[in-house]
């Protein structure tokens, strides 16, 4: 009995009937045709993801070059104020010896000019 209910399941099994031999060719030509373009697309994809990586390391090394331009400019700005202030000093100094200097000359030339020196 056993044997009869394996026969009649294996003649009703629908993996079991044969199949045309170019049904099956077209299947495994249709598979390989798509694994073939799934494998070209991970190419494509993998070089893409280098390129990508290798834009994104060159603008952190721009970045980084940026910044360091960027520190240098601060540092050249923060000395050009410190000169400008120092000139600024200067020139006030300077100016207010002119004006003691335009004095003296003032009061020299009165004293010069007047009666008594002459």
């Amino acid at each position: 009995l056993e044997t009869d209910a394996v026969a009649s399941q294996v003649k009703g099994s629908p993996s079991l009937h044969p199949v045309p031999t170019a049904d099956l060719s077209a299947r495994i030509e249709s598979q390989a045709k798509a694994a073939l373009e799934h494998q070209q697309k991970a190419k494509q994809l993998e070089r893409q993801i280098r390129e990508l990586q290798f834009q994104l390391g060159e603008r952190e090394k721009a970045k980084q070059r940026s910044e360091i331009d960027m520190q240098r400019l601060v540092s050249r700005a923060k000395r050009l104020e410190a000169h400008v202030k120092d000139l600024e000093s200067s020139e006030q100094k300077l100016t207010s010896a002119n004006h003691r200097l335009e004095r003296e000359l003032g009061s020299l030339r009165t004293r010069t000019a007047s009666p008594a020196y002459n």
